[in-house]
């Protein structure tokens, strides 16, 4: 019959079957081609909020993942569709998630008004993150060209694999 099936064996099937699984929503390790790069997770742009415009002077990229990521050389790039690309600039984090302001309540009590009211902070808007629990880290750096299509892409610095684009992490800059 089958006699005793080496340890080698079942640990292959099982990491098979394990990297198999992914959800939807964003970049998941069942997502990418094989030589692709990945983070081993379920990755989605947070910020700036795929399908926005955003000013060609933003240096910021943030992305929600599934579980920390363990990979150490792992990067984003951002790909023009109209060719040229700003990056890659390696991924720094945990960073905190990004915090929308104008949910922010006041814990000392009733401030005293003053003469002038201070600026009110501008809410900073993210996309939703479809896992429980995300982890976020960001990636600063990038030097964007106005007018112009982004894809962004997961690169690993430590290798050869091609870049893998997470999926729907799409964004315009504004024209001059």
């Amino acid at each position: 019959m089958w006699g005793v099936v080496p340890v080698r064996s079942v640990f292959c099937v099982l990491l098979i079957a394990a990297v198999g699984c992914g959800s939807s929503g964003g970049s998941s390790p069942s997502d990418s081609q094989p030589g692709s790069c990945t983070t081993g997770t379920e990755v989605v742009l947070v910020k700036p909020v795929p399908g926005t415009t955003v000013s060609a002077g933003t240096k910021t990229l943030k992305i929600a993942s599934s579980a920390g990521i363990a990979y150490g050389n792992t990067a984003l790039l951002a790909e023009s569709t109209a060719g040229g690309s700003s990056g890659p600039f390696p991924l720094v984090g945990p960073v905190k998630a990004p915090r929308d302001h104008s949910k922010s309540i006041e814990l000392w009590g009733t401030p005293t008004p003053s003469p002038t009211p201070p600026p009110t902070p501008t809410p900073e808007p993210t996309a939703p993150v479809p896992f429980p629990s995300p982890v976020y880290y960001a990636a600063h750096g990038f030097g964007l060209q106005p007018g112009q299509t982004y894809l962004v892409e997961v690169v690993r610095t430590d290798s050869s694999c091609r870049p893998h684009t997470i999926r729907n992490a799409q964004f315009n800059t504004a024209s001059k």
